[in-house]
């Protein structure tokens, strides 16, 4: 099993990237890294089970919320 480093939540507020500064083949470059680290990430059968955890106790979130 793998073992994932966790990271506190970053807000908006205290992250600050002029992402028009980003010339857009570098800005292709690291979406391209992302999505493939993102994809293999998924390949984990427990991060993928807590994914689908996550999905559900969402839905149930916003169906009590709608009631």
């Amino acid at each position: 099993m793998t073992n994932y480093k966790q990271v506190g939540t970053r807000t908006p507020e205290k992250i600050n990237i002029d992402l028009g500064a980003i010339p857009e083949n570098e800005s292709d470059a690291l979406c391209r890294a992302v999505l493939h680290g993102m994809a293999a990430l998924f390949e984990d059968p427990i991060v993928r089970a807590d994914y689908e955890k996550w999905k559900n106790e969402r839905k149930l979130r916003k169906e009590a919320a709608a009631t």
